[in-house]
């Protein structure tokens, strides 16, 4: 996911031009838009309300690629839309399918949260094109705002991650006893090792034409555009200040962002980012079938909520699990089951709103029986 951070580096070659902002207004910060009653699809509003909570989950490059199907009220299919997929840089679906994990994690805890128990079943387990059954029945439980709030709140962070070190009770917190999760600190062996590996296999992407035209594909360099697609990386997103968002907004074409410049500046702040943060979080699974990706797309996105309860940071840098050079060495040197999330983790000073777009659920479920 690192690969986003050319068209923040941009701005380091474009300050000439700052005199020019005045002819234009600056963009606006969009914010998440709240479920509207408009956009339940028929369904009623305590279920649209989990589902909406469900598409806070994270996915690469923020395609959302979970698609539904009503059957009924309390029984959805959840697919995955080819549109919204990556085939360069994802060509099995694994990680789409540890998308359909995360957002799976979000219905059954925003479900718990809410009076409701929600059960699936993998009806299809074809990584091309899985299947998965959702039902959804009335359970009475006390209401938890809790992890709604920390739903609507977790955010990706990618700069000024803190190098302070994680106290050990955090530790235990995030990785929660679970074998398939594990923490590195900065200064390990392992740790150093994630960071080479990232270093070299983003070196590689950034030499991958195809591979960059897959991603400037999901940038969303302006309003318009944002508001349109409703998903995708944002400038807002990559944390770029108000400078090269107006740049982004007036100034700048998707062709830029294939330049040299990009692709170097993209390895620079690379190099600064693995040298933040407290450490490292892998999060593994017993092996690449379907049902085994969306367990590991679950348990990452529960350790995710759990760092946001704490407001700690989390920035998933996955690139060497791109790498078929990078993913053998570490399994070989690491010695675990398949590794499926590779993320920096760290404490930061400001813990800000998220800002990354959503898709109305009038885009995301298809037609229905019911």
């Amino acid at each position: 996911m690192n690969r986003r951070n050319f068209l923040y580096s941009l701005g380091f070659c474009l300050t000439a031009l700052a005199g020019g902002i005045s002819i234009f207004p600056p963009p606006a910060t969009l914010k998440r838009v709240p479920l509207s009653k408009s956009d339940t699809n028929s369904l009623p509003a305590e279920l649209a309300q989990l589902l909406y909570l469900a598409t806070l989950a994270p996915s690469s490059h923020n395609t959302q690629p979970w698609q539904i199907e009503l059957t009924s009220p309390q029984r959805w299919l959840l697919s995955l839309n080819s549109a919204r997929c990556l085939p360069v840089v994802d060509p099995q679906h694994r990680e789409m399918i540890l998308s359909l994990g995360t957002f799976l994690e979000n219905l059954h805890q925003a479900s718990a949260a809410s009076s409701w128990e929600m059960t699936y079943h993998v009806l299809q387990p074809d990584p091309l094109a899985p299947l998965i059954e959702i039902v959804l029945q009335p359970k009475p439980a006390p209401r938890d705002n809790n992890i709604i709030i920390q739903m609507e709140s977790r955010r990706t962070l990618r700069r000024s991650l803190l190098t302070t070190t994680l106290k050990k009770e955090d530790v235990e917190l995030l990785v929660a006893a679970d074998p398939l999760l594990a923490y590195y600190s900065q200064d390990s062996s392992e740790g150093k090792l994630l960071s080479t590996l990232t270093q070299q296999s983003n070196l590689r992407q950034l030499a991958s034409r195809p591979i960059q035209e897959e991603l400037v594909q999901w940038i969303r360099l302006t309003t318009a555009e944002i508001l349109a697609e409703e998903n995708g990386i944002t400038p807002a997103s990559m944390e770029m200040n108000l400078f090269l968002r107006w740049y982004a907004e007036y100034r700048l074409t998707k062709k830029d962002l294939l330049s040299d410049f990009s692709m170097k500046e993209s390895l620079r702040l690379t190099e600064q980012q693995l040298t933040e943060g407290s450490g490292w979080i892998i999060c593994m699974s017993p092996n690449g079938e379907v049902a085994s990706l969306l367990s590991a797309g679950r348990r990452f996105e529960a350790l995710w909520l759990r760092a946001t309860a704490k407001k700690i940071a989390v920035h998933p840098m996955s690139q060497a699990l791109e790498d078929p050079l990078c993913q053998a060495e570490l399994t070989h040197t690491l010695g675990k089951t398949p590794i499926q999330f590779i993320a920096r983790i760290g404490y930061c000073s400001d813990y800000p709103a998220p800002v990354s777009p959503r898709m109305s659920l009038t885009k995301l479920i298809g037609k229905g029986v019911f």
